[in-house]
């Protein structure tokens, strides 16, 4: 009896750790999405993919049914696949909906919803404490459930007089001073959110983000590749990601990191498509490595987009394609660097319409990763700009115009870049901020103008996390053109045979052994336990039989 006792103990050990061992290894998740952002003449298709979500993501993916593709004139969509790797397990899914074009797959079943709670106010209300999640087309607060929108500005201040050859990149959370004024005008400002890029993946980045928290302000944190994926060919290797990996195990710590933007404009017209497969391999790895190698909080991960209206690099085929297919591989936010609200303009004129007719049918979050552009007449470096009238943000929130559509977006820029360059009277890069980069931050007039506007913009009608259902599966990979050659995305830096062997793969997370190691480890020790089990009992067994032979 003892010894059958310990057999069954041994083998629930086994049976206990085995799914564990194999989640995200051998389960394909491999369905292709069929409906997303789309015009208002786009047919209606539907399918869903599941993301995997657990009691510490911030991402949660849900039940889907029908919706249309954000396609523009010069574009054409369909279903297509485009990743080599496997899938993790998903969440316990439900029967789809028949859908009359396209594939259709398994939705994933909503996760346990926050309590209820009142619409958010326009401005932070307390410290940005509670993290943000992602479910279906829209931002929630993981404690109270309610809907979550921001406004916020591109921060990327740099010394008075830095250069893109010295110290023009300078991670900003390293200057407690500096911030500290900053902080106080963001609070001024309106804002709750701010992007930054440049940061030092080797610094610590605690007492930035701490102070961040208390003034009640997420952190969009850029991963910034170009430099490697703008090189011919592109380049992903262990480099890179050894810098990807630095951040997420930095930033997945604070409960107000709200989102990792990927990369910025990798598609357009002088990169073509030769780098997206990267770009979004890049995305599947960084969602594959805070899941099941980290073992952190599924921080969101976002992109920024170019806003090319039309073409094969138009921006409703750029987001379909790193929103699509296999959902473990795909952005769980889609963001782009709107451009098209020029001064004197309105929501007609601008396409700003058509934009949010467009977005209704797309089935995640979207935001502007930087809005609002600066044309001046420069002389000599000296900018007599025009004042900018942000007359967009009113109906970037408005019910009627993005309020259904946007959650948030981020003005560009918090601060001029560097001083006025003299040498260069082309050049207004250096004059499209709030404040000037000086000790004391000066502000501009485009300062006190977007603070009203921010602040006398209210958030459109809230919706509760616990009573929203998602209806919208995400969008079929762009087809036609050049999207039909596309390569297939590379693999991961730390799956490459070559990489791994001098590597070793992925660090383990801070604090020992990574989850899938430990793991490892036990299935490995239970089986082993078993074996032994088994060959003690089929001895005694033996010995047994000698000894009643024996006695007979």
């Amino acid at each position: 009896n003892k010894m059958r006792f310990l057999s069954a103990l041994l083998i629930a050990i086994v049976v206990q750790s085995a799914p564990l061992s194999l989640q995200g290894v051998f389960t394909e998740s491999d369905s292709s999405s069929s409906t997303g952002v789309a015009s208002s003449s786009t047919g209606a298709a539907s399918s869903s993919t599941a993301m995997a979500s657990s009691s510490s993501t911030a991402v949660a993916s849900s039940s889907s049914s029908t919706g249309g593709s954000l396609s523009s004139s010069s574009s054409s969509t369909g279903s297509a696949s485009s990743s080599p790797t496997k899938a993790p397990t998903a969440s316990p899914t439900e029967a789809p909906t028949a859908s009359p074009t396209g594939p259709s797959s398994s939705p994933t079943k909503a996760p346990t919803a926050s309590p209820t709670a009142p619409t958010p106010q326009p401005t932070p209300a307390g410290p940005a404490s509670a993290h943000i999640m992602v479910k279906g087309k829209y931002m929630f607060n993981s404690e109270t459930g309610a809907q979550f929108f921001f406004k916020g500005a591109v921060y990327l201040p740099v010394p008075k007089g830095g250069t893109a050859t010295t110290d023009y990149y300078v991670d900003v959370g390293q200057n407690r001073a500096t911030w500290t004024k900053d902080i106080k005008n963001f609070k001024e400002l309106g804002i709750n959110a701010v992007r930054i890029r440049h940061l030092d993946s080797t610094k610590d980045h605690s007492t930035f983000m701490k102070d961040m928290q208390s003034a009640g302000i997420y952190v969009l944190v850029d991963i910034d590749p170009e430099q490697q994926f703008n090189s011919d060919p592109p380049v992903y290797n262990m480099d890179l990601w050894s810098d990807v990996q630095q951040l997420i195990d930095e930033f997945t710590k604070y409960s107000n990191t709200l989102a990792f933007v990927a990369f910025q404009e990798m598609i357009t017209v002088g990169k073509k498509l030769k780098v997206a497969p990267y770009a979004k391999a890049l995305i599947r790895d960084m969602k594959r490595y805070m899941r099941d190698i980290a073992g952190v909080r599924q921080v969101p991960v976002t992109f920024a987009s170019a806003s090319m209206k039309e073409g094969v690099y138009s921006y409703s085929n750029i987001i379909n394609y790193y929103s699509c297919g296999p959902q473990w591989e795909a952005a769980d936010i889609a963001g782009m660097n709107m451009q098209w609200w020029d001064h004197g303009s309105d929501p007609d004129k601008s396409g700003y319409t058509v934009l949010w007719q467009n977005l209704k049918p797309y089935s995640k979050p979207f935001i502007f990763t930087e809005f609002s552009t600066v044309t001046s007449k420069n002389n000599n470096g000296k900018c007599p700009c025009f004042e900018r009238t942000f007359a967009q943000v009113k109906n970037m929130f408005d019910p009627q115009g993005g309020g259904k559509c946007l959650t948030g977006g981020l003005v560009f820029e918090y601060s001029d870049e560097s001083e006025n360059n003299p040498n260069d009277p082309t050049d207004i890069s250096v004059n499209r901020g709030l404040v000037q980069n000086d000790a004391t931050r000066t502000r501009k007039p485009d300062f006190t103008i977007l603070s009203l506007k921010y602040r006398f913009t209210n958030y459109p009608p809230g919706l509760n996390m616990s009573t929203y259902t998602p209806s919208l599966s995400p969008p079929p990979c762009p087809t036609g053109g050049a999207w039909d050659s596309i390569a297939d995305l590379p693999p991961a830096p730390f799956d490459a045979s070559s990489s791994t062997a001098a590597t070793g793969g992925p660090t383990p997370a801070p604090g020992g052994l990574s989850k899938g190691e430990i793991i490892a480890l036990g299935v490995g020790g239970g089986v082993v336990g078993l074996c032994v089990v088994g060959c003690f009992i089929g001895y005694l067994r033996k010995k047994k039989s000698n000894e009643d032979y024996d006695a007979f």
